[in-house]
């Protein structure tokens, strides 16, 4: 089928209103999107990305939050809300973000230093080099560019 790879016409309707109400800073219903299937919700946390990497923060944090509570059991989508939440200076729930997002997936190196980065923000310290740990720990050892941020986040914890 050469359309499979496309959206069904009442998916595409929903993402669409979904797309208008976000644009407008409306607010969307969970009904807005629980019915769209995993492509249709990967397509929202694109969107969402698109959001977010374009420094509309807020319109990002309505779609991963909305993301969560469609359903909770995707470490990325939590991973998403934490990013965009330490970017409005939230740090106290992105690190609940953070750590909702690590129980689900304990092996990302990643959350744990972006959970770091928010104890260091929050001055806590010890926790954060805890979090540093299991970051290196679980990072890959031919990630330079991780590893590089690492340090940074050591050194920032020595003051």
């Amino acid at each position: 089928m050469a359309h499979a790879n496309y959206l069904s016409l009442l998916a595409r309707k929903q993402v669409e209103s979904i797309v208008r109400k976000v644009r407008a800073d409306g607010a969307i219903s969970p009904l807005d999107i629980m019915e769209l299937s995993e492509r249709d919700l990967d397509l929202i946390y694109s969107m969402g990305h698109t959001f977010y990497e374009t420094g509309q923060y807020e319109k990002a944090k309505v779609l991963f939050t909305k993301l969560v509570l469609t359903n909770p059991f995707v470490a990325s989508y939590w991973k998403a809300l934490g990013s965009v939440s330490s970017m409005l200076k939230e740090s106290h729930d992105s690190l609940i973000y953070y750590s909702v997002s690590a129980m689900i997936d304990p092996v990302d190196p990643t959350i744990h230093l972006y959970a770091a980065k928010n104890l260091i923000d929050l001055n806590r310290l010890d926790e954060a080099r805890g979090a540093l740990v299991k970051a290196e720990e679980l990072a890959p050892k031919e990630d330079l560019d991780f590893h590089s941020q690492l340090e940074v986040l050591y050194e920032r914890c020595s003051h």
